[in-house]
């Protein structure tokens, strides 16, 4: 007579089976412009000066566009008019 040991289930089979999710979000990798309106700008000899800018871009690494910054446009805006990217 031999005897079996019992092997315990590797996962518990409740009958359906759960897929992992899977988010997928689109990027736009073609060139873009963004305006950027109104910025007030001192020059050497006092003198205000509004200058607005245009800025051509486009995303070379979409999975680092995504997962870098919280908004990549945003931070580009941002360091486009001088203040650190958060």
């Amino acid at each position: 007579m031999s005897r079996v040991a019992y092997k315990r289930p590797r996962y518990l089979n409740l009958g359906f089976y759960r897929r992992p999710r899977i988010k997928v979000v689109l990027v736009d990798v073609r060139e873009r412009e963004l305006t950027i309106k109104g910025q007030e700008i001192l020059t050497a000899d006092k003198v205000a000066i509004r200058v607005s800018i245009v800025v051509q871009f486009r995303v070379a690494d979409p999975a680092a566009a995504l997962h870098a910054v919280v908004s990549f446009e945003a931070s580009l805006q941002r360091c486009s008019i001088g203040r650190s990217p958060r």
